[in-house]
């Protein structure tokens, strides 16, 4: 039988923390790596569905216990041995959690080496010990998943956070763009317009990126209309009957429920106009929650929009989360900004070289939904 005490916490034992190495993710600063070694982690749970963390000495994050393979030893072998100098408890390898290895996440150690990111996580059951401190952690604990702890290393806050997913409305759930086209065409068919006058409309619209009341003056102005309230208005009425949400899509944000997630639609646009979409495609019967920016008075990228969602499920974003959207600035920057991991969806396009890229990409939901449940079965 196991001997293993996981129910006391250890006193943290006091040492001062030497800054011996920086995590450079994507940073433009960054030097350049120098070398590359096969590192090993181990995530380990206990019954509870705690996860083993340690406090690292050398830049006082918390962590997977882990460390460099030796000659010698096999990835199972470091994954035990690590495991035990640095927590005390003995472990027992269960399966692969995934291979990380992002060239764009480097560690600079105060001795010149700046490793470029490689490191196999393995899963793995306590089988005795008891947990304690060591050269290489401060402090060695068993959070439960979701505790507000600060300063997690980027890998750890992608495993330990809650089940929520914010997905974005426009082009992610919706066809938006089509919907927007069918419009323009009867717009211009209304009016006789020429296919100059579409190709006009479906040109300044930007995809949908730029403000609504700046697009409606355009148009009013270039087309020679009454009102821009009047023609936005229509506008707002005709769109939530031109959009449509695939059945699969649909399906997917269900199974993802049912497996345990809360769901929240995160949308920038007008109520009448955003809840449409949302109650005519039947999308409201499969989510928790939404927060639109007309509502809630601020919008993407702004951190407020994120939160008001998450209450919106009866959680906290400080828990973490996804945020999944095809925009990389409204979506991804300000997912990522608001603490939450990020899933783009590329609809085929390429990602903007100057910004850093997101935490996984797909091309479209369905993909997205398979992600989310691989990570979490991978826990």
């Amino acid at each position: 039988m196991a001997t293993f005490d996981h129910a006391q916490q250890p006193a943290a034992r006091w040492q001062p923390i030497l800054v011996a190495r920086i995590e450079h993710y994507y940073d433009p600063n960054a030097p350049k790596a120098n070398s590359i070694v096969v590192a090993v982690s181990v995530f380990v749970r206990d019954e509870d569905g705690r996860v083993l963390l340690i406090q690292r000495t050398d830049n006082g994050l918390w962590s997977l216990p882990g460390g460099g393979q030796e000659i010698g030893e096999s990835v199972a072998g470091t994954a035990v041995r690590e495991a035990q100098e640095e927590t005390g408890l003995r472990v027992e390898v269960a399966g692969m959690i995934g291979v990380y290895s992002d060239p764009g996440h480097v560690i600079a150690y105060t001795d010149g080496e700046v490793r470029q990111q490689f490191s196999l996580c393995l899963r793995a059951l306590p089988v005795g010990g008891t947990l304690t401190p060591s050269d290489e952690s401060s402090d060695v604990r068993w959070p439960a998943l979701g505790r507000k702890v600060l300063g997690f290393t980027r890998p750890v806050r992608l495993l330990i956070m809650q089940q929520m997913a914010l997905f974005d409305l426009d082009n992610t759930l919706v066809d938006r763009s089509g919907a927007f086209r069918r419009w323009a065409a009867e717009f211009c068919a209304d009016r006789g317009l020429s296919d100059d006058a579409l190709a006009w409309l479906i040109a300044t619209d930007q995809d949908g990126a730029v403000p609504r009341d700046w697009f409606f003056g355009e148009v009013t102005a270039r087309f020679g209309l009454a009102s821009v309230d009047t023609t936005w208005g229509q506008y707002r009425r005709r769109m939530p009957e031109l959009v449509s949400c695939p059945e699969e899509v649909l399906g997917s944000l269900r199974l993802l429920r049912d497996d345990g997630w809360s769901v929240a639609i995160v949308t920038n646009g007008q109520a009448d106009n955003q809840l449409g979409k949302i109650r005519r495609t039947g999308l409201d019967r499969c989510v928790d929650a939404w927060a639109v920016s007309a509502e809630v008075g601020v919008r993407k990228p702004a951190r407020e929009i994120f939160e008001a969602a998450a209450r919106g499920c009866g959680l906290d974003l400080r828990d973490g989360g996804w945020a999944i959207g095809d925009s990389p600035v409204l979506d991804v920057e300000g997912g990522r900004a608001a603490g939450l991991a990020t899933l783009w969806v590329s609809r085929g396009k390429e990602w903007p070289p100057e910004l850093a890229p997101p935490d996984r990409t797909v091309t479209d939901v369905v993909a997205a939904v398979q992600v989310l449940l691989n990570e979490d079965a991978g826990r």
